[in-house]
C-alpha cells in the first residue's frame, strides 16, 4: 500500500495501478486497503476521463471489487460519494449511499459528507432525509461537524425556523456551531421577527464554555439591537 500512495505522490499513476493490479504476482494480497490506496490516487489524478469512468460505472465498479474477493469498507464508499457529489453526479452518489447502507453502517464522516454533498449540489431535501435517518435508525448521532454542516445550509436555503431546531438541540448538548453560522441564523430570525428565538439562541451562546470572545459575543448581540 506505502508503495501505491509513493508512486500517486510522485505523479505516477499508471504506476500506482500496476503495482494494485499485480499484487498477487509477488505473493501480496490485494486488500481493501490496498485498493482504496490505488482508488484514492486515481480520483487525485487530474484525469478527468478517468474519473468520469469510475463514476459512470460506480455501481458495476462495487461488484468488481467483490469478484476480487475484495470488500468495499467505509472509506471506499465515502471516497466514491464524495467525488459523486463534486463532479455534480448526485444520481451516482445516492445510489451508492443505498448500496452502502444495505452491508455497512455509515459511520458520521459519512454522513457528513453525504449531507454536505447533497447540500452543495443542491439536493437540500434529500440532505434533510439523510439527516433524519441518522437521528431516527442509525447507532450513531449527530456529532458538532454533522451539526454545522445542516444548519450552514439551512441557513442558506432560508429555512431558519428548522436551522434553529437543529441548533439549539446542538447548543443544548454543549456542542455549537461556528460564529459565522451562528451570525447567520440571528440575521435570519431577526429577518423574520422572531426576536424571542434569537435571544434564545444568545443565551445559549453566553453558557458556552469555553465562551466566545468577548467580540464575538458583542458581535452577535448587535444583531439583535438592529431595527
Amino acid at each position: 500500500m506505502r508503495i501505491i500512495m509513493l508512486y500517486g505522490k510522485a505523479g505516477k499513476v499508471k504506476h500506482a495501478i500496476n503495482t494494485f493490479h499485480d499484487m498477487h504476482l509477488y505473493g501480496c494480497k490485494r486488500t481493501v486497503k490496498s485498493f482504496n490506496a490505488a482508488l484514492k490516487v486515481l480520483i487525485q489524478t487530474r484525469d478527468l476521463g478517468a474519473i468520469e469512468a469510475i463514476l459512470a460505472d460506480g455501481l458495476f465498479f462495487m461488484v468488481e471489487m467483490e469478484k476480487l474477493g475484495i470488500k468495499p469498507d467505509v472509506i471506499t464508499y465515502t471516497t466514491l460519494i464524495t467525488t459523486s457529489y463534486q463532479k455534480n453526479r448526485c444520481k451516482i452518489g445516492s445510489g451508492l449511499w443505498n448500496l452502502m447502507k444495505i452491508g455497512i453502517e455509515p459511520d458520521e464522516v459519512t454522513y457528513n459528507l453525504v449531507i454536505k454533498g447533497f447540500c452543495q449540489a443542491g439536493y437540500l431535501e434529500m440532505a434533510k432525509r439523510v439527516y433524519s435517518s441518522l437521528e431516527g435508525r442509525s447507532k450513531h448521532r449527530p456529532n458538532v461537524k454533522i451539526y454545522q454542516t445542516i444548519i450552514h445550509y439551512l441557513c442558506k436555503g432560508g429555512e431558519y425556523n428548522l436551522a434553529y431546531a437543529r441548533c439549539i438541540d446542538c447548543m443544548r448538548k454543549s456542542s455549537f456551531p461556528n460564529v459565522d453560522t451562528i451570525h447567520s441564523l440571528l440575521q435570519g430570525l431577526m429577518r423574520n421577527g422572531q426576536l424571542c428565538k434569537a435571544n434564545m439562541i444568545m443565551k445559549l451562546v453566553r453558557s458556552r464554555k469555553p465562551p466566545f470572545s468577548s467580540t464575538q459575543l458583542d458581535s452577535l448581540q448587535s444583531i439583535l439591537s438592529r431595527k
